[in-house]
């Protein structure tokens, strides 16, 4: 039942051109992690005068199966998009029923900007009941209550999207679910876009999910998707994570970016396995980086991390979470 069940399942990626070797380092790591051969498909939005016959060694070389559709056919599915790091492209994870091969029934979906550091065969096969979708907890649920702008500001968008203070809010990075229950869930978040898409910035289609997933949303682990804001919270974070999850706008493949350091020759060497020059991929300049940097060394931040009570109880709140998660 198992292997029937890892047979059916394949790993899904949605990106464009600009986010196409981030993408394509993160299929790299996963490939060589992975204890089982399973598909990969990548959704990969294309312009008019866009081309990737150049990359079909690469391709190949990982196995992937590279679906090519046209970019105004996510263009269009949100009215309203905020600017910021995060491309439309995304928005075809909600097209994903209509156009992977018909024999995938399990769908993994991973965002482009993410590391596998374990095998994921164990995310692929997890037990889903029927109707659920799977997701891991939002970094930004464990500074909403907080009494500061972040935890205001955090609160007004939820309210906006129509959650509770206690809701839960997933983070779209890495989502599994059977091929009818993503359907199911991406058309009513396909609908929400349409009518309130208004509502949605900064978080885009991720928001459009919550509004309306409901008690479809089954909680997997943070260790297949330890976000930034987990690493910067807990520094036995990377240990115990089995897949990395870039979120906000710095990256460990533009310099050694805090809190990535670690992963960081890890991250170049994937990228050098892979003959993938034209390919645009942003970097940041050495004075850039310390910039950034110090922000996270300086005295105050390092006394902060260890004096305040929000921080210090932030590890203890993700571990209540992660013992209720069903993987």
């Amino acid at each position: 039942m198992l292997m029937k069940a890892a047979k059916n399942s394949a790993f899904c990626y949605v990106t464009d051109i600009s986010y196409l070797a981030p993408t394509l380092i993160s299929i790299s790591s996963l490939r060589k992690k992975l204890s089982t051969f399973l598909p990969v498909t990548l959704v990969l939005t294309l312009k008019e005068n866009e081309s990737v016959s150049d990359l079909e060694e690469v391709f190949n070389q990982l196995s992937i199966h590279v679906i090519r559709i046209d970019a105004k056919d996510v263009e269009g599915i949100s009215k309203v998009w905020a600017p910021g790091h995060v491309s439309r492209a995304a928005l075809g994870r909600l097209l994903l029923h209509d156009i992977l091969p018909t024999d995938i029934e399990r769908i993994v979906y991973l965002d482009g900007d993410t590391v596998v550091l374990n095998d994921l065969l164990e995310l692929a096969l997890a037990p889903m009941s029927s109707g659920t979708v799977g997701m891991v907890e939002d970094a930004i649920s464990f500074f909403r209550n907080d009494k500061s702008d972040n935890g205001r500001s955090t609160r007004e968008h939820l309210s906006r999207i129509g959650l509770k203070p206690d809701d839960p809010y997933g983070n779209s990075g890495v989502m599994v679910a059977n091929r009818e229950d993503w359907k199911s869930l991406s058309l009513d978040a396909l609908e929400y876009l349409q009518h309130s898409s208004e509502c949605c910035p900064p978080y885009h289609d991720q928001s459009a999910i919550n509004a309306v997933i409901g008690r479809r949303r089954a909680c997997l682990s943070t260790r297949w998707n330890c976000q930034s804001r987990f690493a910067q919270w807990d520094d036995t974070a990377l240990s115990k994570a089995s897949l990395l999850h870039f979120t906000g706008a710095k990256k460990p493949w533009m310099g050694s970016v805090y809190p990535w350091q670690p992963i960081f020759a890890e991250i170049n060497e994937l990228r050098d396995g892979l003959n993938i020059p034209s390919l645009p991929l942003k970097t940041m300049s050495a004075d850039e980086l310390i910039s950034y940097n110090s922000q996270f060394i300086r005295p105050a931040s390092i006394l902060r991390k260890y004096f305040d009570l929000r921080l210090r109880r932030r590890p203890q709140l993700i571990s209540k979470y992660d013992n209720t998660c069903i993987i």
